[in-house]
């Protein structure tokens, strides 16, 4: 095509479409793409795979199930009373 030719309607209308279509695929696929590879690049903050303290064994008795609350190791300074998680703890072997 020489530059003294107008682009037709219908190539306008295509390109606008392409454009469009090609803004969309990265609107939906970059959040999907960052979902599957978030293991993989995502800092590990301390506290996700660690033990949490809930007392001593002794006031959980063999057999029994107790209600226990602690402190979320993975807070926010702004969180306040939502880092304390409730959880049931079963003595099961002593």
């Amino acid at each position: 095509m020489s530059s003294t030719e107008r682009p037709t309607r219908r190539g306008v209308f295509i390109t606008i479409g392409a454009i469009l279509n090609a803004a969309a695929t990265l609107a939906i696929g970059i959040p999907v793409l960052r979902y599957l590879f978030s293991p993989k690049i995502r800092e590990r903050r301390p506290g996700y795979d660690s033990w949490v303290p809930l007392g001593p064994v002794s006031s959980f008795p063999i057999g029994e199930t107790r209600f226990a609350t602690f402190r979320n190791p993975v807070v926010a300074p702004s969180d306040g009373e939502t880092a304390k998680v409730a959880c049931w703890v079963r003595n099961i072997d002593g």
